[in-house]
């Protein structure tokens, strides 16, 4: 719900934040938007971007924080629409807890450009609640991005890109990258990890000719701190099946079986495997539908032997 203050209301929060020992990024961000909605600071500056530049520096902030706040905060307005509109509770924007930050709702406002309406749902469910975290946003935006042929909307009255038609296999491949992520605790079985990192286009090792190996979809896991570290990898499969195409997985999953703990076949429709049951017992497999991960097959546990230095590429990643 948007918030109208008067001039001389705008003057008194401006007061309070100023003197205050605590400001969030809320407060701060309806201050600035208001600022400019009301023309509060004509009068006060040449221009609003003289205005905000002057307040930024009272406040002790960069102008580029607080035009992140109020972008933050024009776009949750947008976002609490959607969700009421969808029968989706959302809190009001003074109410938010403190996981909900400028910079994820930043992110989520670029994935709003691109990505299928449940998928906007889901994720904005997810940050509401603190259960995804920054770095999972980024990499969620980045799978999409690609969709946009690296195209973004930027500056005052751009056009907001749209995805060609002919990019529909990146956007289904980054819907079923997000559900990875959003659904770890179905195909991993942790409640609550303590660790859990994912990365797309993953360079696992090379071939005995040289070769690298790249994976769709790679992840580190464990329930608890004291733990051993599973490493998953993920062949994600969003186009139509074909046994041309499942051979392929089969031929990735002994180059790569010795590198992990589980291996997974990741497919958009599981009732095109079914004329094709000659994928290896050890192979889980995962299905995509309704915007979310359903278990078709649990993966078996694999020998691993190769994955000491994928712990150690893991480490050069996290840190």
């Amino acid at each position: 719900m948007k918030i109208d203050l008067s001039s001389q209301e705008l003057q008194e929060s401006i007061n309070a934040s100023l003197i205050a020992e605590v400001r969030t990024w809320v407060q701060i961000g309806q201050i600035v938007d208001q600022a400019d909605q009301i023309g509060f600071w004509r009068g006060k500056a040449s221009s609003y971007t003289e205005w905000l530049k002057n307040f930024a520096s009272e406040l002790n902030l960069s102008s580029l924080t607080l035009w992140r706040y109020r972008a933050a905060v024009r776009f949750f307005v947008k976002m609490e629409e959607k969700l009421r509109s969808n029968e989706v509770e959302c809190p009001e924007l003074i109410q938010l807890p403190k996981c909900v930050t400028a910079d994820n709702l930043e992110i989520l406002e670029k994935i709003y450009r691109v990505a299928p309406e449940d998928v906007l749902i889901n994720l904005s469910k997810n940050v509401l609640t603190g259960s995804i975290s920054r770095s999972e946003l980024r990499t969620i935006w980045g799978e999409y991005k690609k969709a946009l042929d690296g195209k973004t909307a930027r500056g005052y009255g751009s056009i907001e890109p749209r995805v060609d038609s002919r990019n529909q296999l990146m956007v289904k491949e980054a819907q079923i990258f997000s559900a990875l992520i959003e659904s770890v605790t179905v195909w991993s079985g942790f409640q609550n990890p303590h660790t859990f990192k994912i990365f797309r286009e993953f360079v696992v090792g090379k071939t005995k000719n040289s070769s690298t190996i790249r994976v769709d979809a790679a992840a580190f896991i464990k329930q608890g701190k004291v733990d051993k570290l599973d490493f998953h990898i993920f062949e994600i499969k969003a186009n139509p099946m074909s046994s041309r195409v499942l051979d392929s997985v089969q031929q990735y999953f002994e180059n790569e079986k010795t590198l992990c703990d589980f291996f997974w076949l990741v497919v958009g429709n599981y009732a095109e495997l079914s004329f094709n049951p000659d994928i290896s017992d050890e192979v889980g497999i995962l299905c995509f539908e309704n915007n979310q991960i359903r278990v078709i097959k649990e993966a078996r546990r694999l020998k691993a032997e190769d994955k000491a230095n994928m712990a150690l590429v893991f480490l050069e990643k996290l840190f």
